[in-house]
């Protein structure tokens, strides 16, 4: 399979006009380094510390390259980033956060709610299996400990499963790309009816034009799977029953832009008004766009650690009805796939500047 996929890279044309060509050789080329620094981290054994944390540094480091270079290696073949996905594995999802932690800046991080972070390793916890570390998190009149484990094999064995799967997905691709799904305009469809039968006709035909299995993180097969729950996900409020219409139709369009991008057919306009409740929430960002614009980038993901404490000062700043119904629920929320809905919704905001 990775002969297969470097064989397309070769092929690729050295067209000055374009950067995708590069871009793809560069990635792939970085995709074999990272490779042989995983199984150099496993393969050489060291006694001193100091080699051993080097070692450390150099496996996070690299897994965290890896990953860029699976986005920029389909944007350089495919011109899209949709066959990759990797934050829907938890595991990788949490690298950015631990790389962030130990590599990063360990001895001085800052937060947007005004805390600042302070990351050690535990003395004794470190080996080539496995680290712990400590992170100290001092916020205004609060202060906590955060200790987190790392396993570096299930850190390892979950990026090999996701870059196998998206070469998989991307050799498909290439294999069928003068292939279209033709699916744009029941996409349209479904924008406005949101009916899940239709959605779910969609979604097989899309897996068989692309040759795409179970287990592809295609983006594609992603947002379909985000708005089938939002078409089942009932609520008894009314302004929260219109938000997740309206969450739901921001969905459909999603899949309709990456049908049109494949497929190449010129975009019909979409539009659907935003519900009151949302409205309203807008009206106080405006009112408080310094201090809370950056509390927004973190509000669509459950799983991050600054999720909850981002939001409760967002509480502090936007002080509206609208903002209380939906910031308090997106607190509430335990689907972290509801939570990406409806924060992913809030984070469309955009400032004057």
């Amino acid at each position: 399979m990775h002969d297969t996929l470097k064989d397309f890279v070769k092929r690729l044309p050295d067209d000055q006009s374009s950067s995708h060509s590069a871009r793809a050789r560069s990635a792939f080329d970085m995709l074999s380094y990272v490779d042989l620094m995983l199984d150099a981290f496993f393969d050489h054994k060291q006694d001193d510390q100091g080699t051993l944390m080097l070692d450390v540094f150099g496996f996070l480091q690299a897994l965290f390259v890896g990953i860029d270079a699976l986005y920029d290696l389909s944007i350089g073949l495919t011109s899209y980033k949709y066959h990759v996905n990797v934050n829907k594995n938890d595991t990788l999802r949490e690298l950015k956060f631990i790389r962030n932690d130990i590599v990063g800046h360990p001895t001085h991080r800052t937060y947007y709610d005004g805390g600042t972070g302070f990351s050690t390793v535990v003395s004794g916890a470190v080996s080539k299996t496995s680290l712990t570390y400590e992170t100290y998190i001092y916020r205004r009149n609060r202060f906590d400990v955060e200790r987190r484990s790392v396993d570096f094999l299930t850190l390892s064995n979950q990026y090999q499963k996701e870059k196998d799967q998206i070469i998989k997905d991307l050799l498909r691709y290439l294999e069928k790309k003068q292939e279209t799904s033709g699916l744009s305009d029941l996409v349209f469809r479904v924008f406005e009816t949101l009916n899940a039968d239709l959605l779910e006709e969609i979604v097989s035909t899309y897996q068989r034009t692309y040759g795409l299995d179970q287990h592809s993180k295609n983006r594609f097969l992603w947002r379909a799977d985000l708005l089938k729950k939002a078409i089942f996900w009932k609520e008894h409020d009314p302004d929260k029953r219109a938000f997740v219409i309206y969450a739901a139709k921001k969905q459909a369009e999603k899949l309709y832009d990456i049908l049109s991008d494949l497929d190449n057919v010129k975009r019909e306009s979409l539009y659907v008004s935003l519900p009151d409740c949302l409205s309203g929430f807008y009206r106080a960002m405006r009112r408080h766009e310094d201090e809370a614009y950056p509390l927004l980038a973190n509000v669509h993901d459950r799983s991050h650690p600054l999720f909850r404490s981002d939001i409760e000062s967002l509480k502090g700043y936007l002080q509206s009805k609208d903002s209380t119904l939906l910031l308090d629920w997106l607190l509430d929320l335990k689907d972290p796939d509801h939570v990406y809905l409806i924060g992913s919704i809030l984070r469309m905001y955009r400032p004057r500047r």
